[in-house]
Formats: structure tokens, C-alpha cells, sequence
């Protein structure tokens, strides 16, 4: 305390100024601590929910496409779907991504595929005949099947022709 005419005027010492420092730096340092965990965390899951969100968009893409289509084929590096109003809608599959394409709208999904293909396989009692498109995704050896059933129809078309 600092005496001036008899007046106290009342301060902190040195030490209590000190003290009250790091206390306050040790309550900032924890605080830090639990921001960077809690950041990397936030960033592991935003990672782990974009894989599942545009796995998520790449099957609804290929069921819709597959519904809305007449015809799907593999040809020059693109997955290629004529729907029943003339309209194509293309997949175009490069090393690291796959680029959508119908109209002027394009999006991107970011799979690495080792494999795409597409088959024929018949039901079980042989009377239905299905088209399988097959894609095999190298992150986390994920195998999807997407199935189009292929009407009479279609394959007196393709007798036609």
C-alpha cells in the first residue's frame, strides 16, 4: 500500500501481478490445446462425411440416370445413358474423377475407379434380362452394381437393326 498524506491508496504487488500472469497464460495454453484438438477432429470428420456425401450423389446419379434412361453403354472412355427423350447423359471417366455431363450441367465426383463395366445377366428363372453396370472404386476396395432391366422391347430394337 502506498501512503500519500495519509491517504491508502490500494495496488497489487509485483508477485500477486506476476502470479495472476501465468495463471492466466497456463488457462490460455489449455484452452489452445483444446481448440487444435477439437479443429483436427472437425477436419477428420468433414473428410470422412465428404467421402460418404459424394459417395452418396455418385449412386443416386447412376440410379437415376439408370431409371431415366433407355439405353446405357461403355464407349471411348465415357459411361454414355440415352434417355427416352433423346437427351445423353455422359460420364466421362478419367484417372482420378468422374465428370457428369447431361445439358449444360457438369459435376465432378472425385473416385479413383479401377474398374467400370457393364454385362448382361438373366433372373432366376431366366425369363428377365438385366443389365449390370459394375464399378469398382479403388478407395476401400468398394465394388457397387447398379441394375437396368432390359424390356422386350429394347431387344427387338436391337434385332432391327
Amino acid at each position: 500500500m502506498l501512503v500519500s498524506n495519509n491517504k491508502c491508496v490500494g495496488a497489487f504487488t509485483i508477485v500477486e501481478a506476476v502470479v495472476g500472469m501465468v495463471i492466466m497464460a497456463i488457462i490460455m495454453a489449455v484452452i489452445f490445446v483444446i481448440y487444435s484438438i477439437t479443429l483436427e477432429r472437425m477436419f477428420d470428420f468433414k473428410k470422412q462425411n465428404e467421402y460418404t456425401t459424394n459417395l452418396n450423389r455418385l449412386t443416386y446419379s447412376f440410379n437415376k440416370a439408370i431409371f431415366e434412361s433407355e439405353e446405357m453403354r461403355l464407349a471411348d472412355g465415357q459411361l454414355v445413358f440415352t434417355n427416352y427423350d433423346g437427351n445423353l447423359t455422359r460420364y466421362t471417366i478419367n484417372k482420378d474423377y468422374l465428370v457428369r455431363t447431361a445439358g449444360e450441367f457438369k459435376d465432378t465426383f472425385n473416385f479413383k475407379f479401377s474398374a467400370l463395366k457393364i454385362d448382361t445377366l438373366s433372373g432366376q428363372q431366366g425369363k428377365e434380362i438385366y443389365q449390370r453396370l459394375n464399378c469398382n472404386i479403388s478407395e476401400g476396395d468398394l465394388s457397387l452394381n447398379f441394375y437396368k432391366k432390359i424390356y422386350a422391347n429394347a431387344t427387338l430394337k436391337n434385332i432391327d437393326k
